[in-house]
């Protein structure tokens, strides 16, 4: 967010003082970047009005089905959906489908024109899914456009607004997928590892089952991980204990695994995977939690039913890890039916294994969904509603169906004070000793640009205002380039100070992205402070710092 320092707005006679002045006065702006008060509202994005893919009146407005959410490194939010002509319900996933995207700049507040990124040729384009790393955002999706089930993905380095030519990945399971499967997709969004082992890893799901003719009761549903290293190529992950490919989850005779998933990390760097049911009449949602990391893949211990989600049977549900101590899943939650409706969010404070009393975020109908959060702790869930199953509209005289996102806060989920402050090199608590010039030359920063200075003494620090004492996540960013430091040293300061803790940080890479410094301890006031030294050979970067509370 752009803004002009007070001190510009004065003569320099004045300066030290107003500046003084205004650093008392605004000393909790950080603090308030995100109001620290229970935040929540609705705005459509697809709706009767707008939701025309051709311009042919005669069936009604084209339902929009099958969603996403991502957020690009300027907080851009990003949704994606299918554009459906069915509006049959006998055979709703059936016929040409288009791929859509849309683009906010004001945090969801409004909503640009549709991105097409496939469609038009008669094709069936589906189930998409963001992942951001640094600059570059993929979207993968499946079609059948060349008349086998494909796989593919497009990348964008301009926030989604255009995008890259389509790159075919069937390849990556080699001459022929595993277990019979001739059925793929994504959906919704993966990850960016931000904890070792594999730190800076991309990890996101997939989903397979065999023909479409094959009775559901055993279609041989099952997920597996594709992931890539920073600086790498996209592989399969083929670890043990079981693999993920053979996963089938024999529920009585039948081969019954899981379908639409989603994977996040967990605060020992592991991953917890959700997975949606797919043929069972008495549990729902599936969690699975992963072992150790292994050279080529992930092991993973078994399948639990999810503790506490009794939501609609046989729906995809959005989850996500907002902290350490919060993960987030949406679902629709109608228990004891197939009907979905009423969609709700619900919090993990213990990595996805067990789920607290969920927040209804609308009454009615309400199906597929998926979440994100952005740098100001502001969470998105996107959904379908006001329609059928598979929200075709159930009055086509009267359209309503839509798509909607909503945007809350971790406060309107639990009731608890948890702060997301943001310190810019704009803001008041940022300082700087000797010269750092400013930029916004490379992209990846934080709000309007960054500083920079050459190696030597001058030194960067965030000093934040802490009002609601705790254990804070910590978080740093910068712009990568070749002639940055590959090991500027950089110290967190906490429990008020008393406590110090160093790191070094590579700034050739990984720019664009919140970068984890660590837990730690922060007392009230503004004792506790993140510094960077440019000591390091390299221009050095100084952007922003982000305080996360638990």
């Amino acid at each position: 967010m752009k803004k002009t320092h007070p001190s510009m707005l004065i003569g320099r006679k004045r300066r030290a003082h107003f500046v003084a002045a205004a650093l008392l006065a605004l000393a909790s702006l950080a603090s308030t970047r995100l109001r620290a008060t229970p935040q929540f509202s609705l705005v459509d994005v697809w709706t009767p009005a707008n939701s025309e893919l051709d311009g042919n009146l005669a069936n009604g407005p084209e339902p929009h089905f099958v969603y996403a959410i991502g957020v690009t490194w300027d907080d851009t939010i990003l949704v994606a959906c299918e554009g459906r002509f069915s509006h049959d319900p006998a055979s709703p996933d059936t016929g040409e489908k288009y791929l859509l995207v849309k683009r906010s700049t004001d945090h969801g507040a409004s909503w640009s024109s549709d991105i097409v990124i496939e469609g038009g040729d008669g094709a069936s384009w589906t189930n998409p899914a963001f992942v951001t790393d640094g600059i570059t955002t993929y979207l993968f999706y499946g079609s059948n456009y060349s008349g086998t089930k494909t796989l593919h993905y497009k990348t964008s380095t301009d926030n989604g607004q255009t995008w890259s030519a389509r790159q075919d990945i069937n390849s990556l399971w080699g001459a022929s997928f595993p277990n019979g499967w001739v059925q793929h997709g994504t959906i919704g969004h993966g990850i960016k590892k931000l904890k070792d082992p594999y730190r800076g890893r991309l990890a996101l799901v997939f989903n397979h089952r065999t023909s479409a003719t094959t009775p559901a009761a055993n279609a041989k549903y099952g997920v597996d991980l594709l992931y890539r290293d920073p600086n790498g190529a996209w592989a399969r992950a083929q670890g043990t204990q079981p693999p993920l490919t053979q996963e089938t989850d024999t529920d009585s005779a039948n081969d019954i695994g899981p379908n639409e998933s989603r994977v996040a990390e967990r605060a020992n760097g592991t991953l917890a995977l959700t997975a949606r049911k797919r043929w069972n009449t008495t549990t729902y949602t599936r969690a699975r939690v992963s072992g150790s990391a292994i050279a080529n893949g992930f092991d993973w211990n078994g399948w639990a039913d999810a503790s506490g989600i009794i939501g609609t049977r046989m729906v995809d549900g959005g989850f996500i890890r907002f902290s350490d101590t919060s993960h987030l899943y949406s679902f629709s939650n109608n228990p004891g039916s197939t009907t979905r409706l009423n969609m709700a969010v619900a919090r993990s404070a213990d990595g996805g294994v067990s789920w607290g009393t969920p927040q209804t975020i609308y009454t009615g109908p309400a199906t597929y969904s998926d979440l994100a959060r952005d740098s100001l702790g502001n969470i998105y869930c996107v959904f379908g509603r006001d329609g059928n199953n598979h929200n075709i509209d159930l009055d086509p005289a009267n359209p309503a169906a839509r798509v909607t996102v909503a945007r809350f806060n971790l406060e309107w989920v639990t009731g608890t004070n948890t702060p997301t402050l943001v310190i810019d090199n704009a803001d008041p608590g940022f300082t700087t000793t000797g010269t750092w010039g400013s930029s916004s030359t490379i992209a990846g920063y934080y709000g309007s640009g960054y500083v920079h200075s050459p190696s030597g003494t001058n030194t960067a620090t965030w000093t934040p205002n802490i009002t609601v004492a705790g254990n804070y996540e910590v978080y740093i960013r910068w712009t990568a380039e070749s002639n940055r430091p590959d090991a500027a040293p950089v110290e967190v300061r906490y429990n008020g100070g008393t406590s110090v803790a160093s790191a070094t940080l590579n700034q050739k890479s990984e720019g664009g992205s919140w970068y984890y410094l660590g837990t730690f301890n922060l007392a009230t006031g503004t004792g506790n402070s993140v510094k960077l030294y440019a000591s390091d050979a390299g221009s050095c970067v100084a952007d922003a710092v982000m305080f996360q509370k638990q």
